[in-house]
């Protein structure tokens, strides 16, 4: 199982990070995590590959999550995981 993340936090001023940052950081660690564990032993039966999530956006408002998959039949599979 292959996530990729696409994370482009807002630029704010000054070098540390924000609390809403950090908020945002570990809360999107956390959805990996979770997306993760729920998508662990998926494989297609018939294509053997698995599936992949590509995971974009600035935070935890505005993240999307595209599942990528070899058949549709495994990318209903993964979002059936996800829920």
């Amino acid at each position: 199982m292959k996530i990729n993340f696409k994370i482009k936090p807002s630029q704010q001023q000054g070098s540390s990070e924000s609390v809403g940052q950090m908020i945002d950081r570990v809360g999107v660690e956390q959805i990996r995590e979770q997306m993760q564990k729920k998508m662990e032993g998926l494989r297609c039966a018939e294509h053997d590959q698995v599936p992949q999530l590509e995971i974009s956006g600035t935070g935890l408002k505005d993240l999307k999550i595209n599942i990528r998959a070899c058949c549709d039949k495994m990318r209903v599979q993964a979002a059936r995981a996800l829920k």
